[in-house]
């Protein structure tokens, strides 16, 4: 398995170094290697290109963790984990629980743009050092200091010898493009101008930029993406003037730095007032920004006249920002800019004096666009919602981030409290009870009610996690704040919270008065959505109580509801649970009937807790269904999955399915269960969910089966077992404690 990203442009003049960076790792002593050089030298493409051709030498196992979002060095673990697929696990840290799940592996860490969480260098070693067989490679400005670190300089790309550029006789078209550097050049030049050529008009002048840029990759593109503006000798003429003028740039950096600060400053002087005042303020968005966004934010004058459209435009053409393409719908215009660029662009914004203004701006957009996401995260639109809060994910953390190291504890509680669903959603588990967490420390002068929706938030995410040392003091305070404020909405989801880990724990005694109560208070309210959750819920108490008549009942007026609202989460929730009771009852058909349209929803969601939740669905199924291997493999991805996102199986649904896969494990021996079970583990989730019927049918028929055994084992397996079961889990949860 890698995660490598498709490269779209070709490498130039990198063989040398490719082989030699391959050779390096492929050598047994070589555990971490670092490619170190200065920003836009390309070590991450460099990089990129060396992993490809060792895929093989590490089973397929290559990793690419980006860091360039990050500066924050104790999300290092977190980030890494997450990007391997590495579960959490409760009472364990983040790098307790990924040295575990890497011990063994025969794997390469590609770490990406490290210079930014150098203070993590910790953890690398920490990894290498439980994982003997895992390699790491890093890119980074400088070397990690990390004791058996083998350091690779990359080089600048190759030059020809400036002395020798206007001699007469020499052939420059054919001399010159054997040159890495001036190949890069035309190649990025014809991109952007398809009719350029070197030509003897042009050669030598092409060759000097590139000396003049130090061979540096992306000074050289910036370069050659002018020509559309500029010919060569006239660009060389800027070039000159702008760097007589900017020489020596920031101390304390490496020169070959320097030179590319110098090339981005002079593609920023070339820009007019305006394009200047836009490129800077452009520096506040993380991870990209639509046109709206850049309206409301950046084109607010300050004494300069910005049209938006011509200005974005130019900045276009230029190569300083860059479309978005694949990630927004075709109806919404998104921009990025280089990493590089935009760190420039955030320098230039401080010297400007406006970096205050502008991420005051920033966050005031974006508590605007989470406040108004989560109005629509439980209707007819909410996939719509869903999606956008995903692509703006890096600017409303940053614009949370700010909030809470400014101390604007409003901005962040309003930003936290209207983003915990969608962490919840997406899977964000760890990293929304952080941010929670960190709200929650200084919202102490922050309205009740705003505090209150970070309460529950907390909450919730802590009980999807199973840490309910947290969530119920977080429970009990946020009911004395909702009785204080008389708000009987957020006492009623209190209630239903405090359901569920009574629920979780099979403690049904005590989740059915609470549910009972939160919808009598649901009722009174004429909380419609309330409703539909207490609805599914006591259904969902029915169903594991065994009272399948009022459980169906209930489950089907939840459904009914859920239509009228467009709640397609609810939706496939009533179906999961409908299909558990159609299981329940043999009638297998329909259960996958149930089963197949709430997966479809949630996959439209990317609800990625609820995907886990239907493969054992299906892993369940299949086992009843006498398809034993392809229920392991639905098991085991499903167990990946929760790894992936910090979400523990509950005790009350871990009975259930344990009883169901007991039919596989009987049906298989020890060696093929193990065997199918590690298959599993290693399958995505629609890598499992794609293994055919046929497949699933030829596998039944290999394996000898005794009908009659299986029937008498099924039938072993009565209800009432099936409930002491529950009953005697409950019993050991609360007797430690929990």
């Amino acid at each position: 398995m890698n995660n490598l990203p498709a490269q779209f442009t070709s490498l130039v003049g990198r063989e040398r170094e490719v082989v030699k960076v391959r050779g390096l790792l492929r050598r047994p002593e070589v555990r971490l290697l670092t490619l170190t050089g200065p920003g836009g030298i390309g070590k991450t493409r460099l990089g990129l290109q060396v992993v490809e051709g060792l895929l093989r030498d590490f089973d397929d196992e290559v990793f690419f963790v980006p860091l360039a979002s990050i500066s924050d060095p104790t999300l290092l673990a977190s980030v890494i984990a997450q990007t391997v697929n590495v579960k959490e696990v409760v009472g364990q840290t983040v790098l307790q629980s990924l040295m575990d799940a890497l011990r063994d592996k025969r794997a390469l860490l590609f770490l990406d743009n490290f210079e930014q969480v150098l203070e993590a260098s910790a953890v690398v070693a920490s990894l290498l050092q439980a994982a003997p067989q895992m390699k790491v490679m890093v890119t980074s400005r400088a070397a990690l200091r990390v004791y058996g670190e083998q350091e690779f300089p990359v080089p600048a790309l190759g030059l020809p010898d400036p002395q020798r550029l206007d001699v007469e006789g020499v052939d420059h078209e054919a001399v010159l493009m054997q040159y890495p550097s001036v190949r890069l050049f035309v190649e990025r030049a014809s991109a952007v101008k398809p009719d350029f050529v070197l030509s003897k008009a042009n050669a030598s002048a092409v060759a000097k930029i590139c000396c003049r840029l130090d061979g540096l990759p992306l000074a050289i593109e910036l370069a050659a993406a002018r020509v559309k503006l500029l010919a060569p000798q006239l660009l060389l003429e800027r070039l000159d003037k702008r760097l007589e003028v900017l020489t020596g740039g920031m101390r304390g950096v490496p020169e070959r730095q320097r030179t590319l600060r110098s090339t981005i400053d002079w593609s920023y002087h070339l820009l007019t007032g305006a394009e200047q005042a836009l490129f800077r303020r452009l520096g506040v968005f993380m991870g990209g920004w639509t046109f709206e966004a850049a309206e409301a934010i950046c084109s607010t004058d300050g004494g300069v006249d910005l049209d938006l459209f011509d200005n974005l435009e130019s900045l276009l053409d230029k190569s300083l920002i860059r479309r978005d393409e694949g990630t927004a719908p075709e109806a919404t215009s998104r921009f990025v800019m280089l990493q590089t660029i935009r760190e420039y662009a955030v320098e230039c914004l401080v010297a400007s004096g406006d970096a205050d203004v502008l991420r005051k701006r920033h966050a005031a957009y974006f508590v605007d666009l989470a406040e108004t996401a989560e109005q629509h995260l439980t209707g007819s639109q909410q996939g719509v919602w869903f999606e956008r809060l995903d692509r703006e994910h890096d600017n409303l953390t940053s614009a949370l981030q700010w909030a809470v190291e400014a101390g604007h504890a409003e901005t962040a509680a309003r930003l936290s409290g209207a983003l915990w669903r969608f962490w919840r959603m997406r899977g964000h588990l760890s990293t929304g009870r952080r941010w929670l967490e960190a709200t929650l420390t200084g919202s102490q002068a922050v309205p009740a009610a705003r505090r209150l929706k970070v309460l529950l938030g907390a909450a919730v995410l802590a009980e999807h996690q199973a840490d309910y040392e947290r969530a119920l003091p977080l429970l009990e305070e946020s009911r004395a704040v909702a009785q204080e404020l008389d708000d009987t909405q957020s006492l009623a989801f209190v209630l239903n919270a405090l359901g569920n880990i009574a629920m979780n724990e099979c403690d049904f005694a005590r989740a059915q008065p609470l549910y009972e109560e939160s919808l009598a208070l649901r009722k009174q309210q004429g909380d419609k959505q309330g409703l539909l959750q207490s609805l599914n819920n006591l259904g969902w108490a029915a169903l594991e109580q065994g009272d399948y008549e009022r459980a169906g009942a209930l489950l089907s007026e939840s459904d009914v509801l859920g239509r009228q609202l467009g709640d397609q989460g609810r939706i496939a929730r009533s179906l999961h649970y409908r299909g558990i009771i159609a299981c329940e009852r043999g009638d297998y058909a329909t259960a996958r009937k149930h089963y197949e349209e709430s997966l479809a929803l949630r996959q439209a969601l990317d609800d990625k807790w609820g995907v886990a939740e239907s493969l054992e669905a299906f892993a369940g199924l299949a086992a009843l269904e006498r398809r034993p291997a392809h229920a392991l493999h639905l098991a085991g991805a499903a167990t990946t999955l929760r790894a992936s996102i910090g979400a523990p199986l509950f005790p009350v649904g871990k009975v259930r399915l344990d009883r169901w896969l007991q039919i596989a494990r009987d049906a298989l021996g020890a060696r093929a269960v193990e065997q199918a079970w590690v298959a599993g583990r290693a399958l995505s989730p629609a890598e499992a969910l794609a293994e055919t019927e046929q497949q699933a049918q030829a596998e039944a028929v290999t394996i000898a089966i005794d009908t009659e055994k299986q029937a008498n084992q099924v039938a072993e397996i009565t209800d009432t077992d099936y409930f002491q079961t529950l009953k005697q889990q409950a019993g050991k949860l609360r007797k430690r404690g929990k």
